[in-house]
């Protein structure tokens, strides 16, 4: 689900001179989308470049010794519901949100999601049944759910089912 993300990173490197080539994971951090451990590996010069260059794409960097926190949630895809049938905790879930839409986005959800879907199927199962369980509690003290995921949800589920390009 952030494959696409990483390749805008890689481009925004190009030309940028490296000891080697920089690392680009998921970040361990759940205000962050992905890491990356440039600043290690290039000038003050290079990375500023970068950063700059990335901060007009609408990415949030933020340094951390030798790694650089990055955040973009526009660059995350999103779908329509997918024509297969949803199936497991994900079904749940993306059914709740569909008889409750509206809602506010909730960006560590967001986070969440698409690094369980990069990670596979198991993981997203794996969210996606704690994510039933706080969505149903959020139902009964009548708050509102974060019907803004939805379509991030679509296309996480597609991703982990191979429907849609990583």
């Amino acid at each position: 689900m952030m494959q696409s993300a990483r390749e805008a990173l890689r481009g925004a490197m190009a030309g940028i001179e490296v000891l080697r080539p920089p690392v680009i994971r998921r970040s361990d951090e759940p205000e962050w989308m992905l890491a990356t451990d440039l600043p290690g590996l290039t000038s003050e010069e290079g990375l500023n470049r970068f950063c700059e260059h990335v901060t007009a794409s609408g990415w949030r960097p933020q340094r951390r010794g030798d790694w650089l926190l990055l955040d973009n949630l526009g660059a995350l895809p999103t779908a329509d519901r997918p024509e297969t049938e949803i199936t497991g905790e994900a079904a749940s879930v993306i059914s709740l949100l569909e008889r409750h839409p509206g809602g506010a986005m909730d960006e560590k959800l967001l986070r969440m999601i698409a690094k369980r879907a990069e990670e596979g199927e198991a993981a997203l199962e794996n969210l996606c049944r704690s994510l039933h369980r706080d969505l149903a509690g959020r139902l009964r003290r009548g708050e509102e759910l974060p019907g803004a995921l939805l379509p991030y949800l679509y296309a996480a589920w597609t991703k982990v089912k191979g429907e849609i390009a990583p």
